[in-house]
């Protein structure tokens, strides 16, 4: 899917209210509830419950993630572009509260890529854990010598 494009920005809320309020909802064949969600640069991650009330997987709930590549300024508007874990987006920063609320991959219909994303988010996740813990040896004042070069 592409991009859907207004052509003011929010004025009121922010991107990640405007779309839990969003996908917050309920129609006669499903019900859909957001549990958590955050903005992290331009994406808007999202936890959110879907609950099926027809069909083969009548009764059948599950917490997905969503990620919305989000735009909110003066000059372009609001823009969203909407993807479910399920189609393997490229963004991997998802909090770890929100993969915390995820049902198992096997409990999703039809899960596509939603595991490889979610090793792709576990793998980004312990790379930042590693850089922050390394950062951690540098203090203050400390003096560092460089075997090579700096570019800038």
């Amino acid at each position: 899917m592409g991009w859907l494009v207004a052509d003011r920005p929010l004025a009121h809320e922010t991107p990640a209210d405007y779309l839990t309020r969003l996908y917050t909802n309920e129609t006669d064949a499903a019900r859909s509830e957001v549990l958590a969600a955050s903005q992290l640069g331009r994406a808007v991650y999202m936890a959110v419950r879907h609950r099926h009330k027809t069909g083969e997987h009548a009764g059948r709930t599950y917490t997905f993630a969503a990620v919305i590549l989000v735009f909110n300024n003066a000059k372009d508007g609001f823009g969203r572009k909407s993807m479910s874990e399920c189609s393997g987006p490229c963004e991997v920063d998802c909090p770890t509260r929100i993969m915390a609320l995820l049902s198992p991959v096997e409990e999703i219909p039809d899960p596509g890529s939603a595991a490889d994303w979610r090793e792709r988010v576990a793998v980004a996740v312990a790379e930042r854990r590693e850089a922050a813990a390394a950062a951690q040896r540098f203090r203050p004042g400390q003096r560092l010598h460089l075997t090579e070069p700096l570019g800038f």
